[in-house]
């Protein structure tokens, strides 16, 4: 494709075969392919069974050569017999990009879309929701209620709570009195288990399309092969620049398109409005940009004014459409369309239904389809083929080439660059053994998020758990600096060739940051090349389990699990709040100790302090974060300024802010300042050789270590 390789796309479709809702009666299949005229991508098609989804995809990941990504059109509700979530859920099991919503995005409640856009500024019709038949007769009351009382105005509009393409609704759902209002609402409670009520907006209503694009993809990448083609070569390198300068690579800066649509901020950059959550520089929004194509009217027949099922599927030919000839509203509903994606977490694409009112111009949103249906043949055009015919700069081609890139370059952001690994400790030449030692120095933080305001999750009495399950290892643990490594997940053939990739210099990373802390337990390894300053572990909002002490002492008693836990792993936010271990293990981050790490914190951020080889272990210093309640522990990280013993007063010392800087918690930076400690400038970002670890020259380390020993 586009000078290179095809890309081979496997278009996945919800089967019809043997289903009986009523979509299957009246949905169409897609024809993606018709609108690749010049054969630019290799299609293949398969239809997914509900039953045998995760059998059909496992056998489609096997297809060799294989398919670079998957166009997802399989769109089954929950409470439906056709293939939906159910294949997004095999899709991620199995790591394989593709395109349209993920699992949170997939299908939202009607409540949620309110709740969400509400709060990014969003109107919403004024609703109330009937959640069982039990709920029935109060939320009739609340409807019925005065004005003066919050109850709502006739017209209204019953729909069901969470479902689409105007299931559930016939031309009876707009309703004018409390008769037609409560026969209504009885039949959705009975077919669907509850019923949404919602004022109806007399006015217009518009369909908008957004779409998301991969701010800045790799150069010479695929994803960047089909941007280039959307938006041509040298905008798309002026976007990438831009990006790459406005947030260190990830993306986040105008392009093309926000060029073309000037002062509608339709990317993630400057130009969008001041409360255009576009506009924000997020890491975790910025990495992409969200795009609002041109919105469209939907104008009604006589004596129709709004889609209820049989007009969007049997009647839509009394249906017309226009693309919105008022930039002044045209950039607003591209906003409220924008806000809408992202507060509703959106990916890839979604269509947004507005109604604007015509007494007083506000919009509404009646809610985001995800997976909305699209690529439709011609003569059987949706919402959002009609929004690709009507806009020249979007058309279908160029929505397909989006969509694909954004797959890609998601999938390639998505792959972790760590992943836990056990260690097992090689044979050690008696020779060279470490005389002595205490508890082993394992490691083991290993609560959910890697990091606080904070630090990654270690812990506080990190080094003394070889295992990670509170019961000290014994002397002969006592790691130095060799170890094997098997990733919890993909098994000793999988890690062994990531150690490979890293070659000599894994191994000399090895040496020089020392390996011991994971000997005989758990860590965390590279499995890619990871450069020095990239986010090794990303915990800026993310999930963190914290527990009070308070919580804990009267809770967790001497000598459970769970307290266990929290004295050797937990660490401080504060002097009352901490972070400790998440009860499902698929959150835990065993990250260990190492007096010369490899890695440090930037805010909640634990981030490479120098390049890492793939197969080498992950490390950071738990002077960063853990204070005085941390029980001091015999390190043997095996690091050539390993200080021997690292204790709770360590975060206290000089060279903390000489070798750190502030690449400290929030916690202990605020302990330092109590103490009259500052960070100074210039701080190592490397081993610090012999004179810039915490003991200066090697001698002196020797001397210091030397002089500890005798006593």
């Amino acid at each position: 494709m586009i000078g290179r390789k095809k890309l081979r796309i496997c278009v996945l479709q919800s089967s019809i075969e043997n289903t009986k809702g009523a979509i299957s009666e009246v949905d169409p299949y897609k024809k993606p392919e018709v609108y690749d005229k010049d054969g630019e991508f290799e299609w293949h098609t398969a239809y997914i069974g509900k039953a045998t989804s995760a059998a059909q995809l496992v056998a489609l990941a096997a297809v060799r050569p294989p398919y670079d990504v998957y166009l997802n059109l399989c769109d089954g509700a929950w409470d439906e017999d056709r293939a939906g979530r159910d294949v997004v859920e095999a899709l991620e099991r199995l790591n394989l990009p593709y395109t349209g919503a993920n699992l949170p995005f997939y299908e939202p409640s009607k409540i949620e879309m309110k709740m969400a856009a509400q709060y990014y500024g969003v109107q919403v019709p004024a609703w109330v929701h009937i959640e069982s038949a039990e709920d029935m007769e109060a939320g009739l009351a609340e409807v019925l209620a005065p004005p003066s009382m919050g109850g709502l105005g006739f017209p209204l509009i019953v729909k069901h709570p969470s479902g689409y393409g105007s299931v559930g609704m016939t031309k009876d759902s707009k309703v004018t009195n409390e008769q037609q209002l409560r026969e209504q609402v009885s039949l959705l409670v009975q077919q669907f288990g509850g019923a949404l009520i919602e004022e109806f907006i007399s006015g217009r209503e518009f369909t908008v399309l957004v779409v998301e694009e991969p701010a800045a993809p790799p150069p010479g990448s695929a994803a960047a092969a089909c941007m280039e083609a959307v938006h041509g070569g040298a905008a798309m390198a002026a976007a990438a620049a831009a990006a790459s300068g406005a947030n260190g690579g990830s993306g986040g800066a105008a392009t093309a398109d926000q060029a073309a649509d000037g002062a509608t901020g339709s990317g993630r950059g400057a130009v969008g409005g001041v409360k255009d959550a576009a506009a924000s520089l997020d890491p975790d929004l910025s990495s992409f940009r969200v795009v609002a194509y041109t919105p469209v009217e939907c104008a009604f027949g006589p004596g129709e004014d709004f889609k209820h099922f049989d007009l969007k599927w049997n009647d839509y030919e009394s249906l017309s459409w226009r693309p919105c000839a008022e930039p002044s509203l045209a950039d607003r509903l591209k906003e409220a369309a924008r806000n809408t994606f992202i507060a509703t977490r959106g990916v890839s694409y979604g269509r947004c239904d507005f109604r604007v009112d015509g007494a007083t111009g506000e919009i509404h949103l009646l809610e985001i389809n995800p997976n909305c249906g699209v690529l439709y043949p011609p003569g059987l055009h949706g919402s959002a083929d009609y929004i690709m015919s009507l806009d020249p700069a979007h058309d279908h081609l160029a929505f397909i080439r989006t969509i694909v890139a954004a797959a890609l370059e998601r999938h390639r952001l998505k792959q972790r660059k760590v992943r836990p690994a056990f260690f097992r400790r090689r044979p050690v030449v008696a020779a060279a053994a470490a005389p002595a030692a205490a508890p082993a120095a394992s490691a083991a933080a290993a609560a959910a998020p890697v990091a606080a305001a904070a630090a990654p999750v270690a812990a506080a009495q990190a080094n003394r758990h070889a295992n990670g399950n509170g019961s000290s290892s014994s002397s002969s643990d006592c790691g130095n600096g060799h170890a094997e490594a098997t990733t919890a997940t993909e098994g000793a053939a999988a890690m062994e060739g990531a150690v490979a990739a890293g070659g000599e210099a894994a191994a000399a990373a090895e040496q020089r940051a020392g390996s011991g802390g994971g000997a005989g337990g758990w860590g965390l390894r590279a499995v890619m090349p990871i450069k020095a300053g990239e986010v090794v572990q990303r915990n800026e909002q993310r999930k963190h389990v914290l527990a009070s002490r308070g919580f804990v002492q009267r809770c967790w008693p001497e000598g459970c699990r769970q307290r266990e836990w929290f004295d050797g792993y937990a660490y401080p936010l504060n002097d009352d709040v901490w972070v400790t271990w998440s009860d499902d293990p698929g959150d835990w981050l065993p990250l260990n100790h190492s007096c010369d790490p490899n890695t440090w914190l930037q805010g909640l951020d634990a981030v490479a302090r120098r390049d890492i080889a793939p197969g080498e272990q992950i490390t950071i210093d738990y002077a960063t974060f853990c204070t005085e309640h941390m029980a001091a522990f015999d390190c043997c990280c095996g690091a050539a300024t390993c200080r021997g013993r690292v204790s709770g007063a360590d975060h206290l010392a000089d060279w903390v802010g000489r070798v750190y800087g502030h690449h400290v918690s929030g916690y202990v930076a605020a302990k330092r300042r109590a103490a009259g400690k500052q960070p100074q400038a210039g701080a190592a970002t490397s081993a610090t050789a012999a004179a810039g670890g915490p003991h200066g020259s090697a001698a002196r380390r020797d001397a210091w270590l030397g002089k500890r020993t005798k006593h």
